[in-house]
């Protein structure tokens, strides 16, 4: 392999969803609104082949990884975890890293690709595994998205909503709960709850909506409890009378905060270390390839 490359994986948190089922999981998905947030995972390409995503605390696998690269019909490579892991929490990890595996495999391939055609083999891979409904195609839009149609992508129609004022994610992990348990425990309330909430929000898109509108969603659901609230009110009162932090919601293990712009780092030392709480801004430009040259060239990086 004469070239390495890295490609950088956007974390999507939905804020409120409505999951839909078709025959074809291909037209399988969700409607609803999420937000794109870097820095992401970078997942780095090496020449060994075979399943698999290296890390310091060994090979991660799983299922959603083994069927998208069956679904693809290509021989995988195995890629190196540059970053922490955060698989299973909320950031629609299983389908970024399946994503950023395979086109790692077909960039040591030299095969050419569009994210679309990948990202329907992850997307069904995701819905057969039931890990996910609607990331793929929300984290190749990028940005502040709204999900107006399930599906794979190309199938799926995803807006972007712009966002006008300066703003930050501290992002937050509260527990461990694995999508099919989220879906067990709370599968009536988001059924009941969730073509309301997205009613509610498309009448007028915008960040401040999708702020409001993932928090009716995240309290009537039941995944944010009084106890969570009461301890966010309290730690941050004084933030929250000054209009600083513009809203909080919880999605699965996260607990998200947007807050204006300059205050993340300030707001972020106030929480209880435990949460292991991090800054985060909006990623607009959903999966990023770089190609690094090789060792001993000068020339250093450059973006595909």
């Amino acid at each position: 392999m004469s070239q390495t490359y890295v490609v950088s994986i956007p974390l999507h948190i939905t804020g409120f969803w409505i999951s839909i089922d078709d025959e074809d999981p291909l037209y399988s998905g969700s409607i609803g609104a999420g937000i794109n947030l870097k820095p992401g995972i970078r997942l780095l390409s090496t020449d060994s082949r075979g399943i698999g995503i290296y890390s310091d605390k060994g090979l991660i696998k799983f299922k959603t990884l083994n069927d998208t690269f069956k679904f693809a019909k290509i021989e995988p490579f195995r890629s190196r975890l540059i970053d922490r892991d955060l698989l299973g929490l909320g950031f629609g990890l299983s389908a970024g890293y399946s994503m950023a595996s395979l086109i790692l495999s077909y960039l040591n391939y030299n095969r050419g690709f569009t994210f679309h055609e990948l990202g329907r083999s992850v997307h069904v891979a995701e819905v057969l595994n039931k890990t996910g409904y609607g990331d793929i195609s929300a984290m190749i839009a990028g940005g502040l998205e709204l999900r107006r149609a399930p599906g794979a992508p190309g199938i799926s129609i995803v807006d972007r909503i712009p966002v006008y004022r300066g703003v930050e994610f501290i992002v937050s992990i509260w527990g461990r709960l694995s999508t099919p348990e989220m879906l067990s425990k709370y599968g009536y309330g988001i059924r009941v709850v969730g073509p309301k909430i997205y009613r509610y929000f498309i009448e007028s898109p915008s960040l401040e909506r999708f702020l409001e509108a993932s928090y009716r969603f995240s309290r009537e659901v039941g995944m944010l409890t009084k106890e969570i609230e009461a301890i966010i009110r309290d730690s941050l009162k004084s933030y929250i009378g000054r209009g600083n932090i513009l809203g909080f919601f919880k999605k699965k293990n996260l607990i998200v905060l947007c807050v204006e712009k300059g205050y993340g780092d300030e707001i972020k030392d106030i929480l209880p270390p435990v949460w292991s709480p991090e800054v985060y801004t909006i990623n607009y430009t959903g999966f990023e390839i770089v190609k690094y040259r090789d060792e001993g060239d000068s020339e250093g990086s450059s973006k595909i």
